[in-house]
């Protein structure tokens, strides 16, 4: 019997189910679970771009990992995060971290750094499907990358002017 597969999210303010996506047969799967509904706080505004949505889906899967003894382990929890989202395993280890391939390869430039930062968010929301494909098609010169180990001394040293100076945003123009 073909069995639906669904898990309920109530966060303040919105309600969405996600149902029959192969990621949360994945999720079902993988915890051995029945029907499930979580209650999430959500404190990164949809829309921003910074990775509110794979926030969420990092806390639902720790929640679960938590919830059931932690069956998965790190390894098997980390790849089925990079099945929710590219950015997923990022949320799940969180720190500062520079992304390789599609942003789910991760390697360490650092500890947490304890810095205030101004959030300026307009009111119409970014979709990330929408930036990611009007990015593509800007005909744009390639930025230099930075080294990572120059970027990790950078931030070692709290030296955030050189920080700065030394990153560029892709998506600006767009």
């Amino acid at each position: 019997p073909n069995t639906v597969h669904k898990i309920t999210v109530e966060v303040p303010g919105e309600f969405w189910t996600l149902e029959d996506a192969s990621a949360v047969d994945d999720c079902h799967t993988a915890f051995g679970l029945g029907p499930v509904s979580l209650t999430l706080t959500k404190n990164i505004p949809w829309g921003a771009g910074l990775g509110g949505g794979s926030a969420d889906a990092a806390a639902i899967l720790l929640g679960l990992e938590t919830a059931y003894g932690q069956p998965l382990g790190p390894q098997k929890l980390g790849a089925l995060a990079r099945t929710l989202g590219a950015d997923v395993p990022f949320a799940l280890s969180g720190g500062c971290a520079a992304g390789r391939g599609i942003g789910d390869l991760l390697e360490s430039v650092g500890g947490p750094l304890d810095l205030g930062i101004l959030l300026v968010k307009p009111e119409v929301p970014v979709p990330t499907a929408w930036a990611y494909q009007a990015l593509d098609e800007l005909d744009r010169p390639a930025r230099p990358d930075v080294e990572l180990e120059t970027l990790s001394a950078m931030l070692a040293r709290r030296d955030l002017a050189a920080v700065g100076r030394s990153c560029t945003n892709s998506f600006e123009p767009v």
